[in-house]
């Protein structure tokens, strides 16, 4: 919390199903679609939303070493910078978590949904969905 504030993001409230959120002074309001909490499986968290643009995005936060094991290795110019701080980090004792953004089509948008719908009631459904 302290980190968005510090950003100039902050949380006005929520909305007909949005939540509304104001950014360097701007409001802008955001549909949340999916959301898959963090479990000690998966070892990341992931949001996926409707932005005011109508541009649909998946946010994951999670554990380093599994998050940089998803990334497309070729498309990350600043991972090898990123995988310096993280060293020094754990060097001293601090844990660290990354955090990614992609932005999804409809059509994948609507093979996710499916996925889901057809283990919505399932026991780890985020793990039968992500495979």
């Amino acid at each position: 919390m302290d980190f968005a504030r510090r950003n100039r993001y902050f949380f006005k409230g929520t909305d007909k199903g949005f939540k509304i959120v104001e950014i360097d002074g701007e409001e802008e309001r955001f549909e949340v679609l999916q959301t898959f909490e963090f479990n000690s499986d998966r070892k990341r968290a992931s949001v996926m939303i409707r932005d005011s643009d109508n541009t649909i995005k998946i946010f994951t936060k999670g554990a380093d070493t599994i998050i940089k094991k998803r990334l497309a290795a070729e498309s990350q110019p600043f991972l090898p910078v990123i995988d310096k701080q993280i060293e020094k980090f754990s060097l001293i004792g601090l844990r660290t978590l990354l955090m990614t953004m992609r932005i999804i089509s409809v059509e994948e948008y609507r093979e996710i949904e499916a996925k889901i719908l057809k283990v919505v009631d399932a026991p780890n459904r985020e793990d039968k969905i992500s495979n």
